[in-house]
């Protein structure tokens, strides 16, 4: 998640940090556009790494900062506070240290990596099903295992489907009950805070 802090002018307030890098600049094609005129086109790219969250700048003409030094690229701890231009914005992996976001572009192998780190002490899993476009009954044995563990735990898990064979495979088995689904990762992340 990256929360813009302060006064500052942006595309969001808030944006959440996905499967894939996010983008913040002065362009329109960025993820999150800063309205600063300190701030490069593109700026800076943000990434969540088991360490923490990547931030890599981009080239720009005043430099990211963090803790008052200019950073080419470092590796944050979530909470913390880069400076991009002259906007100051908070990052961290998702709206509770407990939560985990992962993209599944292989359904099974995917799936089975978020459930073990789900029975590591993660308590809240967004599995991001956007880019698939098939789902096979094993994916789906270990999604309904996983739910299951969470569950029991106290946990939760929120899917994210956009593709219409996947959304179809879940309405005919009947698991569209048994998952909360969403249409966007944002959703499926602010639904789990």
């Amino acid at each position: 998640m990256v929360q813009v802090l302060g006064h500052a002018t942006a595309s969001h307030k808030q944006i959440a940090i996905g499967a894939r890098p996010l983008t913040v600049g002065a362009h329109a094609s960025c993820d999150l556009v800063l309205e600063d005129p300190k701030v490069s086109r593109k700026h800076a790219e943000l990434a969540i790494v088991p360490e923490g969250i990547r931030i890599k700048d981009l080239g720009s003409t005043n430099g990211t900062w963090y803790q008052g030094t200019k950073v080419g690229e470092v590796v944050v701890p979530a909470g913390a506070t880069v400076k991009f231009g002259e906007t100051s914005v908070r990052v961290s992996a998702g709206d509770a240290p407990s939560g985990r976001i992962v993209s599944m572009s292989h359904a099974t192998s995917a799936a089975v990596r978020s459930i073990s780190e789900a029975e590591s002490g993660v308590s809240r899993v967004v599995i991001d099903l956007s880019a698939v476009t098939f789902i096979d009954s094993t994916a789906l044995g270990v999604l309904i295992g996983g739910v299951r563990r969470l569950h029991s735990g106290g946990g939760a898990m929120a899917l994210v489907v956009t593709g219409r064979p996947v959304q179809r495979v879940l309405s005919i088995t009947g698991l569209d009950r048994v998952f909360t689904i969403h249409a966007t990762l944002d959703e499926a992340v602010a639904a789990l805070a």
